[in-house]
Parts: C-alpha cells; structure tokens; sequence
C-alpha cells in the first residue's frame, strides 16, 4: 500500500508535469514560425486544451510554475506536491526544447549573439557563420524573438522597459489564473462547456496581447528551456517575476470574490 500510495502521490503526476512539457513545448515554441495571428491563435488554444483535457485528471495539468505556486498558495497542493511539479516542469521544458532542435530544419534558425549556447557547443550543424539577419518567410509576431533565435527565446521587446514587460506579464497571467480558478470553482454548477477549451482561450488572448511586448509567456517554465539551451538570460526575470505575480494575485483576488458566496446552480 505505501508504494501504492507513493506511485499515485508522485509517479503518476511526473508523467504529467514532465510528459505534458514534453508533448506541448516542442508545438508551443515552434508557434513563433507561424505566419499569420489566426494561426496562433487557432493552434495555440487547440494545443492547450488537448494538454489539459489528456493529462488534467492526473494532476490538474498545471505545466506552469506560475500555476502551480497560485495552487499552493490557496492551499489546492502542498509544498511537496508544488516544488516536485516546478522541478518536472523545467526538466521538460529544457528537454522539449532541445526535441524541438532536432525536428525543425537547421536553416530556419537564426544566431546573433549565442556564441556560448549549448546548442552551438553541442550541437555545432545549428551555428551560423554570419549575424542574425531576417530569414525569408520570418514572421513578425513575436518581434522580440527574432533577435537571436526562433526556437522559442521570449525577449522583451525595445519598444518597452523591463518594468513595462514584468507588467504584461502580471496582467495576461492574472487572466489566465483567473480564469482557472473560475473552472475548477466547485461552488459553482452554472458552468458549461469546454473547461480546457476556455483556459486554451485564455492563454490564446494573453499571447496574442503580450506576444509582441514580452513574447506572452505566462509561464517560468515556457521561457526557461529556450533560455538555458541558447544560455541567454537576457531580463530572464520578467518571466518568472511576472507570471508569479500575477498568478498568486489572481488566485487570491479571486478568493476574495468569492468568500462567502452560496453555491451556484445552473438556471434552466
């Protein structure tokens, strides 16, 4: 029973947190190359909900830090639960991203400024001898990703401060928490519908909106991996700082909303 026990506590929501990285970065970093906002946002929000609709009723499908910190701090996991969830998460992410090199054809890459990344050291058919420069096709979407590589880097953008950057990433976060709180509100039964589908919608509008700023992260996790294999940690913390921030905000705002409300029931 004690390992029976331990295998649910923790193998099953490992295959979760780590293999729902591994199943969505590869797709979630590649969406830079993508031509058109429509496009994004279609496959943005389709990629989400298929996550959190396959690995949800294992673990809740968190494959956020961000999401898994606002849980802890409204007591939905405890601390165990939510450092064992950040660490699979990162480990994925590093290893989704590294995947991610080895399926997208070596010449839609761009190198600037990566001379010690550990895809060039390790990976040496990725390093290009001239500046980064606009390849034909390249998109616009996420401006401050071009810079250096199109595997997924989220860069703040020069049209913004690093303050500017930390707060679109507290506001898309808090809307996309809150609305995850809003679906697994078990006071409510007037809820219909998709619930992965509307928190696919919810990451579809934060991207869209941040995209252009900060790259729309939502997630430590989602800018980590990109980060560590290129080991360009340009303003890293916004997107830990930001998406923190407004995750716990939201959970707690959300909280306070609802304190003391009856059940909900559905109007027919």
């Amino acid at each position: 029973m004690f390992f029976k026990g331990l295998f649910l506590l923790f193998y099953q929501p490992f295959q979760e947190e780590f293999g729902g990285k591994i199943f969505k970065e590869p797709f979630g970093f590649n969406l830079l190359g993508l031509s058109r906002k429509l496009d994004l946002g279609g496959t943005l929000n389709l990629l989400v909900a298929s996550i959190v609709w396959g690995f949800g009723h294992i673990s809740g499908a968190h494959i956020n830090p961000a999401v898994s910190l606002a849980f802890l701090a409204n007591g939905h996991i405890n601390l165990v639960r939510a450092l064992f969830y950040i660490a699979c998460q990162l480990i994925g992410s590093v290893l989704a991203a590294l995947t991610l090199v080895e399926l997208i054809p070596t010449h839609l890459y761009t190198s600037a400024s990566s001379k010690n990344s550990i895809i060039n050291s390790t990976l040496l058919r990725l390093k290009r001898e001239s500046n980064s420069t606009k390849l034909p096709g390249e998109n616009q979407i996420f401006s401050s990703s071009v810079k250096y590589s199109n595997i997924g880097l989220t860069l703040l953008s020069d049209q913004i401060t690093p303050l500017q950057g930390y707060l679109v990433e507290v506001l898309i976060t808090f809307v996309l928490l809150f609305t995850i709180f809003a679906c697994i509100d078990k006071k409510r039964n007037d809820l219909g519908g998709s619930f992965p589908l509307t928190i696919g919608f919810a990451v579809t509008v934060g991207a869209l909106f941040g995209g252009k700023f900060t790259g729309g992260s939502m997630n430590p996790a989602r800018s980590f991996g990109p980060a560590f294999i290129n080991q360009n940690w340009s303003n890293h913390w916004i997107y830990w700082a930001g998406p923190i921030t407004g995750a716990i905000l939201a959970g707690f705002v959300y909280k306070f909303l609802s304190f003391g409300k009856k059940k909900i029931q559905k109007n027919h």
